[in-house]
């Protein structure tokens, strides 16, 4: 891996482990064990983290649908208290493929 902050490795090492599986439902089967909460979002597109232990952690996101795939692969700085926002955009995606 390189120097650069843990995050960009993180994400080095996630496109490269997707990649080596290539079977996407596969591979987040694989990592189940892994999970700490999985929530939906609401049809607005918001959603709550909630019982998240306090610590770093990485929130991993997806939209899939047939003509496009987003995946985001976010640093999350969890607090003992407060809330924090992270929104999602094309610039702070890890992942878009276009399949029209």
């Amino acid at each position: 891996m390189n120097n650069g902050p843990p995050q960009i490795d993180a994400i080095i090492l996630f496109q490269k482990l997707y990649s080596l599986d290539g079977n996407r439902e596969s591979f987040f089967n694989s990592i189940a064990r892994d999970v700490v909460v999985d929530v939906t979002t609401s049809v607005d597109g918001k959603y709550n983290l909630t019982n998240v232990s306090r610590g770093q952690w990485y929130l991993y996101a997806a939209i899939d649908t047939r003509s496009v795939l987003t995946e985001w692969l976010i640093p999350l700085n969890a607090q003992k208290s407060g809330q924090t926002q992270i929104d999602l955009f094309n610039d702070n995606a890890v992942n878009i493929v276009n399949r029209q």
